[in-house]
């Protein structure tokens, strides 16, 4: 069966042909690439088995890029047919050969996988990720909350903690869970995810929220009452260092890491800084 790969971009298109060009016509495509990003030239995408949106603006932290998901997922899902759907960035590239990857999401392989933890989670900053979506992000879905407009959104989430501000998402769950945002899920989970997301008008509570992309679907997945096999595995590789916001860019140096590790892709690969690593992981 065919697998559908769903891409979030926002730089460095160029790199998108690398990624598609290492599959094959078993694997279609289904990109978006956000709407502030520098109009280029992506003829070398105008391929049958490629498609690419634009739909939305999307600011660092904000619901916006959950909704570039959930719109992938949805247009892939129209199609059907596919066994997997594989979520990753713009920045990442398989560590695989095509014949390994082939064999190991095959029609016997029935797991889903996606990193995921039990929320409170004890490192994630501001009461352990759930303030994501328990307060108002109000603004966040228009600026950079990373500039000077933060400090007005974090303002008001002190208000709303004083007055005990507990959204309605946060109370629609026994338990809700967190962790990476990005996953190869079965088409059975993504097809649960869907329906409930249509039938619920969940995606509406996502609003004004922050990074909800690494709650969101965890906690519907977690939840069902269509138990799905979930391995606790996002079977992808990235370095964070100390306090940072983002992984690292990966280089040569960690070639021998990246290639142990298990993973099927790599996170973050710059086609100038990790020119010597791709060279490296293609040749292997």
């Amino acid at each position: 069966m065919k697998q559908a790969v769903l891409i979030t971009a926002y730089c460095q298109l160029a790199f998108l042909k690398e990624i598609v060009g290492f599959f094959d016509d078993q694997f279609d495509f289904y990109i978006h690439i956000d709407k502030k990003t520098k109009k280029e030239d992506l003829s070398y995408l105008d391929l049958p088995n490629v498609k690419v949106y634009s739909r939305y603006r999307v600011q660092w932290g904000s619901e916006k890029h959950l909704r570039a998901i959930v719109f992938l997922m949805k247009e892939a899902h129209k199609c059907g047919g596919y066994s997997y759907y594989h979520l990753i960035t713009g920045s990442d590239y398989p560590i695989k050969s095509l014949t390994n990857f082939k064999s190991f999401f095959s029609s016997t392989n029935k797991n889903n996988y996606i990193e995921w933890y039990d929320l409170p989670r004890p490192t994630w900053v501001m009461e352990g990720g759930l303030e994501r979506v328990k307060y108002y992000w109000i603004g966040n879905t228009w600026f950079d909350i990373r500039g000077k407009v933060g400090k007005f959104v974090y303002k008001l989430l002190m208000i709303q903690r004083k007055l005990g501000v507990k959204r309605k998402f946060v109370k629609m769950f026994p338990k809700l869970y967190g962790g990476g945002g990005y996953w190869s899920l079965t088409d059975e989970a993504v097809s649960y995810l869907v329906r409930t997301i249509n039938n619920n008008k969940l995606l509406g509570y996502m609003r004004h929220t922050h990074c909800a992309e690494e709650v969101f679907l965890h906690t519907l997945l977690l939840n069902a009452e269509q138990k799905f096999p979930v391995v606790n595995n996002s079977i992808r590789y990235s370095k964070w260092e100390e306090n940072a916001r983002s992984p690292k860019v990966l280089d040569e140096s960690d070639f021998k890491e990246v290639m142990c590790s298990g993973c099927f892709f790599a996170r973050k690969i710059d086609p100038v800084n990790s020119k010597k690593l791709l060279v490296l992981v293609n040749k292997y």
